[in-house]
């Protein structure tokens, strides 16, 4: 194929890594319905919340450009100190929501 540019390296990792999200979305969709028939349980696990914020940014940033919008994260000091859980298949590591509101909690 030859030599690729920076510009097309840096999209073939946003197309990996899209590739890999959307995997994790398809995994978490048949694990949901895998605990609602109550054949898997569910379990709490400690979040971290920004990298969780940069990594749903990351996913969507390309298209906001194309659009001419730009996407930055601000979070509060507290934030940090907060103790973020989010509950997750007890057999699999999946991917939380980006929202936290949806499926995590925070446990001050």
């Amino acid at each position: 194929m030859g030599q690729m540019s920076e510009t097309q390296h840096d999209y073939i990792g946003d197309i990996f890594t899209s590739g890999q999200h959307l995997l994790s979305l398809i995994n978490d969709i048949l694990d949901l319905s895998k605990v609602e028939a109550g054949m898997m349980t569910l379990d709490l696990e400690a979040v971290d919340l920004k990298s969780l914020l940069l990594s749903s940014l990351s996913i969507v940033k390309e298209k906001a450009a194309a659009q001419r919008i730009r996407l930055q994260t601000e979070t509060d000091e507290g934030l940090d100190s907060c103790n973020w859980t989010c509950a997750r298949p007890s057999r699999s590591s999946i991917t939380c929501c980006p929202m936290p509101s949806i499926q995590c909690n925070a446990a001050t």
